[in-house]
């Protein structure tokens, strides 16, 4: 039987037409898996509070993932989606979880039907780890293989791919390390009711109000309340200052988040009242408020532009152009992306700026959304005379994929300079379209070549991202090729193939891997009996 908030999930998002999966199981899935995050967030691990809640969750998992090969999910337009579809788009768990994967780059993720209770357990201490530390530690990604999670995967990036692959770090120190100038703790933030000792009278009438909303739980009397405050803000003489209109948005976005024993109706009144607040003025205000932050401290702060929605996008988009600091572009950046779909037209705009940078860092934020309708766009700009944004429309094309971002793509790996050809090539193995292996394979020479070893491992890599089988007769070649010139360049190849082979993991790709563990060469005999026992393990 569904539980009281499945039913209540059910009541409010209203009839829904069924897809080729069932909404409902893998709605009340989520439910449970917000619920058992929030459990993590205040039990210690092996704690019977949090088992409960897990097993709960594990329990609604299986009978789903028992019926197909995998379930994937999809952030998106700060929403999770699966199949293209929002999955209780009007539940507010369903968006506070989609918020959290957001905050940590999470942009999909996959469960395995082999998936055990601890790697869910592990997912879910992923999950309030700080975005900032997940970041440095490699992602997402790389924190769910170092815990050994084999069947969640992460950006659809795989256990195979970080176990063989080299996948880089983005990470860095001028990004995610100590971050000078930059305001770790926000007491208004922290303690929006509580008033400093030379509070004036205004000040105090205002958060006799927050407080009475805070602890209103009846839709009726938090409408009341809200007005109430509205009336203050317009009335006040002289105005409010910022600072304190902040202190009632800080308030109105925990609300607008929905709260437990509290009148779901109270969510649309918060979010309404928030957004009248939220004027060109308020709203500057703030986004200079966000680049002073560090990544540990934003994620509130992200979340109250959300809610405001794509009003407050011309200011963080002008913000943008101006910020000289890398971390501040990077939350900036991160901010924007977060509204998906409805930043794309004013993003479109930002392509025509003169300033080069302008237009890297939009066709970047474009990459991270990863909306088709961009593509038209983005092609011109894949000939601008400017390299540094030829190659982010390459990157971005890669991350949003499709017919039309292949073929533009297709065409550097084929005529591009060197570095492009590399760079669309990689751009190729993360789009994990198997329509690519055809030109991906022309690129391997079928005798010793070693003028292009970059862009030969890059190849391989993506042949191997893609997983298709009919990569592994070239990769075959590559370990039988002998040659006496650029012999270390050979055997580098010869490991980077045993990889691939490795990460295809097909039926073909094991008996290569049983002959390759007596190679002379150590590494890949090292690499093909890891993978061996890696298959007995499974």
């Amino acid at each position: 039987m569904p539980d009281k908030l499945t039913q209540d999930a059910a009541a409010r998002r209203g009839p829904v037409a069924k897809g080729p999966r069932e909404e409902f199981p893998i709605g009340s899935f989520l439910l449970k898996l917000f619920k058992a995050m929030k459990g993590a967030q205040f039990y210690p691990e092996n704690h019977p509070a949090f088992d409960a809640l897990l097993e709960k969750c594990y329990g609604e998992l299986l009978p789903i993932v028992g019926k197909q090969p995998a379930l994937s999910f999809e952030t998106r337009n700060q929403r999770i989606q699966i199949d293209g579809k929002p999955v209780l788009p009007e539940m507010t768990e369903t968006r506070r979880l989609a918020m959290e994967c957001l905050y940590r780059r999470l942009k999909k993720f996959q469960i395995q039907a082999g998936v055990e209770k601890w790697e869910l357990a592990g997912f879910l201490r992923m999950m309030i780890t700080d975005p900032a530390v997940v970041q440095a530690a490699g992602g997402v990604e790389k924190v769910l293989f170092a815990k050994g999670i084999r069947n969640i995967w992460a950006n659809e990036i795989n256990y195979q791919d970080l176990l063989y692959g080299e996948q880089p770090n983005e990470a860095s120190e001028e990004i995610f390390g100590p971050e000078e100038g930059a305001e770790p703790v926000d007491p208004i933030e922290e303690a929006p009711l509580t008033l400093p000792s030379d509070a004036t009278p205004l000040q105090e009438e205002l958060v006799k109000i927050l407080r009475a909303l805070d602890a209103a739980t009846d839709a009726r009397a938090y409408g009341e309340l809200a007005a109430s405050l509205l009336d203050l803000v317009r009335r006040s003489d002289p105005p409010l200052d910022h600072e304190d209109v902040y202190r009632a948005m800080r308030v109105l976005s925990a609300h607008a988040d929905g709260r437990d024993d509290h009148d779901p109706e109270i969510v649309p009144c918060a979010s309404s009242t928030l957004r009248t607040l939220a004027t060109p003025e308020v709203t500057l205000f703030l986004a200079r408020r966000l680049i002073k932050r560090t990544h540990a401290s934003s994620p509130r702060l992200i979340t109250l532009f959300w809610q405001i929605g794509p009003t407050s996008l011309p200011v963080l988009i002008d913000l943008l152009a101006e910020a000289k600091v890398m971390r501040a572009r990077r939350i900036l950046a991160d901010t924007i992306a977060g509204f998906g779909d409805a930043a794309t037209p004013l993003l479109l705009k930002s392509l025509d700026d003169e300033r080069w940078f302008v237009v890297r860092n939009t066709v970047g934020i474009l990459g991270e959304i990863a909306s088709p309708t961009a593509i038209t766009a983005l092609e011109p700009l894949s000939a601008h005379h400017d390299p540094r944004i030829v190659k982010e429309v390459i990157k971005a094309l890669g991350k949003i994929g499709g017919p039309d971002a292949r073929r533009i793509v297709q065409h550097y790996l084929k005529r591009g300079t060197k570095d492009l050809r590399v760079l669309a090539a990689f751009a190729l193995g993360v789009m994990r379209e198997p329509e690519a292996v055809p030109a991906l394979l022309s690129m391997l020479p079928r005798r010793a070549a070693f003028t292009n070893f970059e862009l030969q491992r890059e190849v391989i890599k993506a042949l191997a991202k893609i997983g298709s089988s009919a990569a592994v007769p070239a990769l075959a070649r590559i370990l039988r090729r002998r040659s006496l010139f650029a012999r270390r360049t050979s055997e580098d190849l010869r490991v980077i193939a045993t990889q691939a082979l490795a990460r295809l993991n097909t039926e073909e790709a094991r008996v290569l891997l049983a002959r390759g563990v007596r190679s002379p060469n150590p590494r890949v005999a090292e690499i093909c009996r890891a993978a061996i026992q890696e298959e007995d393990v499974s």
